[in-house]
C-alpha cells in the first residue's frame, strides 16, 4: 500500500525540480520573490511554481492582488535584477492558500 503524503510536500518538490531546470534553486527563488514584493506584500504571497520563464505567485486577497498587478512591472525588473540568469517574462498573481 502507498503511503500518504502531503500535498505541501508534493508542491514543494514540484517547485524544487521546477526550479533545477533553471538553475535557480526554490528557496533563492522565493527569497528573490519575497525581496522584490517588498516586505508588507511578502506576508501576503506565496510562490507556487516557475516554469517556462513564467512565475505564479498566490495572494491572499484581491486588494493584494491588484496592488501586485499595478506593480508587475516594477516586480518584473527586480527579478532580472537579483536573479540575473534566470529568464522572468510573466507573472501571474492569483487569489489562493498563502
Amino acid at each position: 500500500m502507498v503511503k500518504p503524503v502531503a500535498i505541501k510536500d508534493v508542491v514543494g518538490d514540484v517547485i524544487q525540480e521546477l526550479s533545477e531546470g533553471s538553475g535557480v534553486s526554490k528557496p533563492r527563488i522565493i527569497e528573490a520573490v519575497n525581496s522584490a514584493v517588498g516586505r508588507k506584500a511578502a506576508g501576503h504571497i506565496k510562490t507556487e511554481y516557475f516554469k517556462n520563464s513564467k512565475l505564479t505567485i498566490n495572494v491572499d486577497s484581491s486588494v493584494w492582488l491588484y496592488k501586485l498587478n499595478m506593480q508587475r512591472k516594477q516586480i518584473l525588473d527586480n527579478l532580472r535584477i537579483a536573479l540575473p540568469k534566470t529568464e522572468f517574462t510573466e507573472i501571474i498573481f492569483k487569489v489562493g492558500k498563502v
